[in-house]
């Protein structure tokens, strides 16, 4: 497929650090605080017939809406993130009942468990653990902490591919109330991992969680950067780069700033010839960057990214750990390579 590359000269976005509100429970009080409203929502009568575990969860998630007396409308009822699909059916009729009590039930019918985090309620296998569990305090700068300062007021996709579940965020900065630059996500998702099919529907949670939640649907590893979110497995380093003598490349590489960089299934030839060209004009002395590509390897070797105000060395990193090629720097040349 013919690659489609896009470069626009943006005003340069200063993301600077957030410091986190000292207002902002820690994240064992938030999950305390939603154990606590587990406890003291009562549903009147919850009855089901051969329903499956999907259908229990999401008439779950609807009446807690609608007895939730939370003063804030966009407070009420308790997020519910499903991990992997179930084939058991339960039945089951109960009446004036805790919600805690009523997820106690359902888990044990259908072979399930939960836990209790900042955000949401997380049903997986009987005796799971969180690939990528919550944070146990509130960063305070850099890329993580942009992420759990941006609220969301809404997360909902069904089905989606991790591909356009990272897609999805991207376009959320459209929501973010004032507008604020969205970090970057730099996914890395091979097969079977791409093919899993992942629904969320999340009110009022930070960007930050629900980016957790697709790593943790998608069977990724989550980890924040310097200048983006990665989404990778987790022994996967995305490219890091081998420096060699004083490595003078990168250090005239980290110095030029590409504005927006598009690719969809870019070749290696393509990206290379991409980076050339506009990181000459963002260089201020209009040198740019020397790549060489080292024979053997695969010129067809693509990759599709979409990052902002980004340095020119961390682009051409993240772009040969998406292609699975060796990067490396020395005084005069980026070059890449076959593993």
């Amino acid at each position: 497929m013919k690659a489609f590359i896009r470069f626009c000269c943006l005003p340069l976005l200063l993301l600077g650090s957030l410091t986190a509100s000292a207002q902002i429970p820690l994240p064992a009080q938030r999950a305390a605080a939603l154990s606590q409203k587990l406890r003291t929502l009562i549903l009147p009568e919850l009855t089901f017939q051969d329903a499956t575990l999907e259908e229990a969860i999401e008439f779950l998630r609807l009446k807690c809406a609608q007895i939730d007396s939370t003063a804030d409308p966009s407070k009420r009822g308790i997020n519910i993130v499903l991990l992997g699909r179930s084939k058991a059916k339960l039945s089951l009729q109960l009446k004036n009942t805790p919600v805690s009590e009523a997820l106690r039930y359902i888990t044990e019918l259908t072979g399930r468990g939960y836990i209790v985090e900042p955000y949401a309620i997380v049903i997986g296998g009987k005796n799971f653990k969180s690939t990528n569990p919550p944070p146990r305090l509130i960063a305070t700068h850099g890329i993580e902490a942009q992420a759990q300062n941006i609220l969301l007021p809404s997360v909902q996709f069904q089905k989606a591919s991790p591909e356009e579940a990272c897609e999805y965020m991207r376009l959320k900065r459209s929501d973010v109330d004032p507008p604020r630059p969205m970090p970057n996500i730099v996914l890395k998702a091979p097969d079977p991992f791409s093919k899993r099919q992942l629904s969320l529907d999340l009110k009022n949670i930070p960007q930050s969680e629900a980016l957790r939640y697709i790593a943790e649907l998608s069977g990724l590893h989550l980890r924040y950067q310097a200048e983006a979110v990665l989404l990778s497995q987790r022994e996967d380093d995305l490219g890091k780069i081998e420096l060699l003598g004083k490595a003078t490349e990168k250090l005239r590489a980290d110095k030029i700033i590409l504005p927006l960089a598009q690719f969809q299934n870019a070749t290696l030839e393509e990206v290379a010839t991409f980076v050339r060209i506009k990181s000459a004009e963002a260089d201020p002395a209009k040198n740019g960057i020397n790549i060489i590509i080292a024979p053997g390897t695969d010129l067809q070797a693509a990759c599709s990214l979409d990052v902002r105000h980004i340095r020119a060395s961390e682009m051409l990193r993240y772009a040969a750990g998406l292609m699975d090629l060796k990067i490396s720097a020395d005084d005069h040349a980026f070059t890449i390579s076959a593993k």
